[in-house]
């Protein structure tokens, strides 16, 4: 499964996030091999990472209906884990601000 999940990660986050993400760009720095797959530019965001929130991963749930998008230094700084192909991460989400990150690990 969790390479089928790799291996698919352009057409999920092509349903989760539409046209938000340009597959085409590359992340100018240094992208672990795990995160490459799940790496986009996404439009108002910057360089991004597909994730789950570690609070959120449930593995009775479908992961792909809950992937949130987040600054590439974010997930390299804090850690993340692979579970079932997708990366994993522990970072705060506010329903008034959506994921709690610093400003300064936004990349354009």
């Amino acid at each position: 499964m969790a390479s089928d999940m790799v291996s698919n990660a352009t057409e999920i986050m092509e349903r989760s996030f539409g046209s938000l993400c340009d597959k085409s760009k590359t992340y100018p720095g240094y992208l672990p091999a795990n995160l490459e797959p799940w790496y986009c530019y996404a439009k108002g965001y910057g360089h991004c990472i597909a994730v789950v929130l570690k609070s959120r991963f449930d593995s009775l749930k479908e992961p792909t209906s809950i992937l949130d998008l987040a600054p590439v230094k974010t997930v390299k700084a804090r850690g993340y884990e692979v579970i079932d192909g997708f990366i994993v991460v522990d970072i705060v989400y506010r329903e008034s601000i959506g994921l709690h990150v610093s400003p300064a690990d936004r990349e354009f």
